[in-house]
């Protein structure tokens, strides 16, 4: 499994050079991000293959979380739902809770995402449209205070049914790949889930 570590994304290009090595490197990135790769002795890997037994144990909406810089990986079922939001939580007791497809907090995961607003982003990847928007992420600090992260983002279509988003500001700057299915669908996600876990792969399996 690569790791996906990112240098950070200029979310505005200077000129015609500038804009044109942007979008390499996004379709660089693109690839990286849904290129199957295998590391022997990878618990990621080990894990992938247990997707059939996930399914079978369970009716229930499902989706596999990986952490690629950890090497691990885990199986996290539909456990309840409130409004948009949907949670999903695994044997190991950790949780991940989704607005549509797009992640907005975790438990024990390690330095968590405590929560997160996504702005009109659910609504654009469903109408398969781009767009700009705000988002906000809250961490906790050294002291246990949640603090706001206010992001400016931007949804562009990116190569072979995927879209790419750019959220930056003075504190941090991250990019998102969804990867839809031709019912338009997310099917894939690598996902910025902090400094400390980098991103986190979401595959949706139901």
């Amino acid at each position: 499994m690569r790791m996906f570590w990112l240098a950070p994304v200029l979310l505005a290009c200077c000129g015609n050079v500038d804009g044109m090595k942007e979008r390499r490197a996004t379709l660089d990135f693109v690839r990286e991000a849904f290129t199957p790769s295998k590391v022997e002795g990878s618990l990621i890997e080990a894990e992938r293959a247990n997707i059939p037994v996930a399914l079978a144990n369970t009716t229930r909406p499902l989706v596999m979380v990986e952490q690629p810089g950890l090497d691990l990986a885990d199986f996290f079922v539909l456990a309840a739902r409130s409004g948009d939001i949907a949670t999903y939580g695994s044997s190991s007791q950790a949780s991940i809770s989704f607005d549509g497809p797009v992640m907005v907090a975790t438990r024990g995961f390690g330095a968590d995402l405590m929560s997160g607003d996504a702005g009109s982003l659910p609504d654009l990847l469903a109408a398969r449209q781009s767009g700009q928007y705000k988002r906000v992420v809250r961490y906790l600090d050294g002291e246990n205070q949640t603090i706001s992260y206010p992001v400016q983002c931007n949804l562009e279509a990116g190569d072979k049914g995927t879209f790419v988003e750019y959220c930056g500001s003075p504190y941090q700057e991250f990019r998102n790949v969804f990867e839809l299915s031709k019912q338009g669908k997310v099917v894939t996600s690598i996902q910025w889930h902090g400094p400390d876990n980098s991103y986190l792969t979401i595959r949706r399996l139901r």
